[in-house]
């Protein structure tokens, strides 16, 4: 008698009904899906390395207000427009003006060795820089976890600096670690354990942007994690489980999400509609529950909210004005400009979803692949929704539930790009990665669809998604490389990798040994992965 079928003889509850506990994130894991984190986990820790410091998004920023957070300058929370971003983080040596791209770092031009960066004292430490630093906008969580965890690494503010981008940058891989299993435990209790789930866990692969955010400095990390692990609890409430505990969960970590950012304010109407969709399931028993996940939820992170509309009058107040005056003037309307706004949104939001070497203007071919993933993710992404009846878990209403967070979050952000557009006719705020908060819907009901529509052939479902992921990170790390660290002027191959090798590792905030080694160890977990991922190593979908 196998292990499930003892409990079950047990408990009286299939593997779909039981409760959610903790452990079901790491029980019965197939050795593909380990495979599959481990490698999502290397390939952030080579991105750790393979960028220089200052190339995340506001990647000086984060940095800067996390140290302001460790030394007491940002404690307490700084009101809009009162706190710039400090001298010492100039100790990151790259002006942060440089991220339109087309940069070339040279190892001449840094440090000669580690020891040799300057320190965040030895840069003014916390005396006020020329910058403006507008994430005082968001809640303070992330800048806190991240401001007292640097506390850990001993007396940091005189160290290297490139150390302390590593330190940050290693927490950051930390949070996002577990993506690649969050995604497998409620894709299981949806699709069963077949190709559909193991395809949804490795489909964080083949959007590297993921693996690059994971390994910088930003609050977004905090989010995806937060998010995620909550819309798996939810999927255990939309299946039956009205336990308290896993309401207070959902409660937890939805507060926890509205105090990081204001992405997550599409939180109530989702929850609403989680519960709504469990109560045609389970009746007036799902009642207790949804209180209190709304009420912990709506409590623990109301005050924050509710404090900006009385003291600066708008929800989301602008970071860098002490009196919320908004962007200015309407200089254009959208029978004027709506075309050319549409046309730079979509572009602008398939690139930097997928494949984001932090340029301003990346090479054509760049957005023909960006397009191409992204009509696959649509196409994969109706086909779910249209075949979700043939899971008996899934179903449709449940599956559009789901894409409740990324639905709304497109829509919170198109919302705010265009209030920029209106007032500046510049693209801000137009970042695909705003989207992954949503991610896990996006994941699981497009390999659902994806399944659906390869029929028998679905075994191959999981290889083929992750040999697209392993060679859309390549295209990235080469676009990247190729940018930032080879010569301008193009001699050889074999010189061009060379030096830009070279450039690369000069300004690497990971050192050269342990770099070279996260390599070898991706490039072997990768092969690993590929082996577990043959398609006779891997079930028949069922009809889960």
């Amino acid at each position: 008698m196998t292990a499930v079928v003892q409990r079950e003889a047990v408990t009286g509850l299939t593997a779909a009904e039981e409760p959610f506990r903790l452990r079901h994130l790491v029980r019965h894991v197939p050795a593909f899906v380990w495979l599959v984190a481990a490698l999502h986990l290397l390939v952030m820790v080579v991105n750790v390395g393979f960028w220089a410091p200052n190339r995340g998004p506001d990647e000086f920023r984060h940095v800067g207000l996390i140290a302001g957070v460790a030394t007491g300058a940002a404690v307490p929370w700084p009101d809009p427009g009162t706190f710039t971003t400090t001298q010492g983080v100039s100790a990151g040596l790259l002006d942060p003006a440089l991220a339109q791209g087309k940069t070339l770092y040279k190892a001449d031009k840094a440090p000669r060795t580690r020891a040799d960066w300057p320190s965040y004292v030895e840069k003014g430490g916390d005396a006020a820089g020329t910058r403006p630093n507008q994430l005082v906008q968001h809640p303070p969580t992330y800048y806190y976890l991240m401001g007292g965890a640097l506390h850990l690494l001993p007396h940091w503010a005189e160290r290297p600096y490139i150390d302390v981008y590593l330190f940050l940058r290693l927490l950051n891989v930390l949070l996002i670690a577990p993506l690649a299993l969050l995604v497998f435990a409620g894709a299981r209790r949806l699709l069963g354990d077949g190709p559909a789930a193991r395809a949804a866990a490795a489909l964080v692969l083949a959007i590297p942007q993921v693996g690059r955010n994971g390994a910088s400095v930003e609050n977004d990390n905090l989010l995806v994690l937060l998010l995620a692990a909550l819309t798996v609890l939810t999927v255990y409430v939309l299946t039956g489980d009205t336990s308290r505990r896993t309401s207070l969960g959902v409660g937890v970590l939805g507060a926890l999400a509205l105090l990081t950012k204001g992405l997550a304010l599409f939180l109530p109407l989702y929850l609403v509609l989680v519960y709504a969709c469990a109560w045609r399931r389970s009746g007036r028993q799902v009642l207790p529950g949804a209180l209190l996940a709304l009420a912990v939820a709506g409590l623990g992170s109301g005050w924050w909210w509710l404090r900006n509309m009385a003291v600066f009058g708008v929800i989301q107040p602008e970071g860098n004005q002490i009196v919320q005056n908004g962007l200015g003037a309407p200089q254009t309307s959208f029978a004027a400009t709506g075309w050319q706004f549409a046309q730079h949104f979509l572009r602008r939001m398939s690139y930097r979803f997928w494949m984001d070497a932090h340029i301003w203007d990346p090479p054509r071919w760049v957005e023909y692949v960006d397009g191409l993933l992204s009509l696959a993710l649509l196409v994969g992404l109706v086909a779910g929704l249209v075949t979700a009846y043939r899971w008996s878990r899934l179903g449709p209403l449940r599956a559009l539930v789901l894409l409740v967070p990324a639905g709304c979050q497109l829509g919170i952000v198109i919302v705010g790009a265009w209030h920029g557009w209106v007032s500046t006719l510049f693209p801000a705020g137009q970042q695909g990665r705003y989207l992954y908060g949503g991610l896990f819907g996006l994941l699981v009901v497009s390999c659902a669809g994806f399944a659906r529509l390869l029929g028998r052939r679905a075994t191959v479902l999981p290889l083929l998604v992750l040999v697209a992921g392993l060679l859309v990170t390549l295209v990235q790390f080469a676009l990247g490389f190729r940018i930032y660290y080879t010569p301008a002027h193009h001699t050889s191959y074999l010189h061009d990798m060379a030096e830009g090798s070279r450039n690369l590792l000069a300004w690497s905030p990971l050192p050269a040994t342990p770099f070279w080694i996260a390599c070898a160890a991706t490039a072997l977990t990768a092969l690993a992965a590929l082996v577990s991922a043959r398609p006779g190593r891997t079930p028949r979908p069922t009809g889960a």
